[in-house]
């Protein structure tokens, strides 16, 4: 089968996606306020495109990933296994209290003109201890580099950076525009 891709015959994978696994909750229509259960996907933009191309045009595909030793963990890796990717995790330990934890989507589907719903926990991640480069001790925030919305940290305000780090992830500023004088 032609994919288009230049693929070389003895490399051992045709794709491997290097991105974040989620579990969503979901109640399907009913909203989450008046929901009494809800299903369980696991899913992920890099992810979906790994097990997309491996369950549907039988490609070998791989996710690099953080991964948590705990039973929602075990959940996800078993979804991993079972849509036929191969994973590549870099284990964290769950400490039994607060984590770290695999990141979490709630969303209902909406119906009719309520819009669908959708919010996210993903203040204990295991992805931003996996770096050296990105993770500057417990001050760390990945609000304050990602852009993120303080609706998607646990803490509504993150603290300040330490001054030493400040520069890492700051944007440079844009360059002011010079007009020509009419």
């Amino acid at each position: 089968m032609s994919t288009g891709l230049n693929i070389r015959p003895e490399g051992a994978l045709d794709f491997v996606a290097l991105g974040a696994l989620v579990h969503r909750l979901d109640p399907g229509i009913i909203p989450f306020r008046k929901a009494t259960e809800a299903r369980i996907h696991v899913s992920g933009g890099e992810f979906n495109c790994a097990a997309n191309l491996s369950d549907c045009f039988r490609m070998k595909t791989g996710i690099a990933t953080a991964m948590v030793d705990y039973p929602i963990g075990d959940l996800i890796a078993e979804r991993v296994r079972a849509m036929g990717v191969k994973p590549f995790y870099k284990r964290f330990e769950h400490n039994g209290v607060n984590g770290p934890n695999m990141a979490l989507v709630y969303s209902d589907r909406g119906y009719g003109v309520r819009a669908p719903v959708v919010f996210y926990n993903r203040s204990t991640k295991p992805a931003p201890s996996s770096s050296p480069a990105i993770s500057i001790g417990r001050r760390f925030s990945p609000a304050a580099c990602a852009g993120s919305t303080a609706a998607e940290s646990s803490r509504p305000f993150p603290p300040p950076l330490p001054k030493s780090s400040s520069k890492a992830c700051r944007r440079p500023k844009p360059r002011a525009r010079r007009f020509p004088s009419i």
